[in-house]
């Protein structure tokens, strides 16, 4: 390092002019310094200004964070499934719907089984099932009416083949009242006793004849009358047995 030439003269008039010119211009040095630095600071001020108002700086990831390319979209905007022309994810198919009251109970339900069965049910305020209407997947419909408790108290269904079929039970669930079409096309009315299981049931057959039969407690017809195709009247008494005691004509 070099000292000013000026600090060696002679303490003369000259030399004082030199060292004060020397002094003006380390002043001016030191100034333009400090300007410089007030630039920079300002700079780096407004940067920050304009990161907070505007939008954040980007940063930019690490390198063991980048997508990968299986990651990435065929058109770079993002992972794969996210794009705007990336196909919805599927959804899953809705099983069952269920309605519930201001409480939370719930009061409807709607869906399906897996056995393929579909379904459709009210519930009462205890969310006991009152009102229930099944499909089958082998195509038999029905509709129950069931009590406070839960039993089906009426029934009405068609089965697989057709055939419809209208029940009624007493409180404990115990068929008293059924009427229907059987297999052999007769329309059939039957009255039950559930304590004995007596009946009475009263049917028109398939080839139009109709009938009318009393019977007892072991299912025996004890009596039956009818008409036969030409009209003429039938009647038949049956034993404790089931043997023939009367028979007309």
């Amino acid at each position: 390092m070099q000292s000013d030439p000026s600090l060696r003269d002679p303490v003369t008039v000259e030399a004082l002019v030199r060292r004060v010119e020397a002094l003006e211009r380390g002043r001016r040095r030191a100034r333009g310094t400090a300007l410089v630095s007030v630039a920079a600071l300002a700079v780096l001020g407004l940067s920050g200004f304009v990161a907070q108002d505007g939008e954040p700086p980007q940063e930019e990831p690490p390198a063991g964070d980048a997508p990968s390319a299986d990651e990435q979209g065929a058109d770079g905007e993002g992972p794969r499934g996210e794009g705007p022309g990336a196909a919805p994810a599927p959804e899953e198919p809705l099983r069952e719907l269920v309605l519930t009251d201001a409480k939370g109970r719930r009061r409807v339900w709607l869906g399906t089984r897996d056995g393929g069965a579909a379904g459709f049910g009210l519930y009462d305020a205890a969310g006991t099932a009152r009102a229930e209407l099944f499909l089958a997947d082998g195509g038999e419909a029905r509709l129950m009416l069931n009590d406070r408790h839960g039993r089906p108290r009426a029934y009405l269904g068609v089965g697989e083949g057709g055939r419809p079929l209208l029940r009624l039970a007493d409180d404990q669930g115990r068929p008293v009242l059924e009427a229907g079409i059987d297999p052999g096309a007769a329309t059939r009315l039957r009255l039950v006793d559930p304590e004995s299981g007596r009946d009475v049931e009263l049917y028109v057959l398939g080839e139009g004849r109709p009938g009318l039969a009393l019977g007892g407690r072991t299912g025996i017809d004890h009596a039956s009358m009818g008409l036969s195709e030409t009209d003429s009247p039938g009647l038949r008494l049956r034993d404790a047995r089931g043997e023939v005691v009367f028979e007309r004509p």
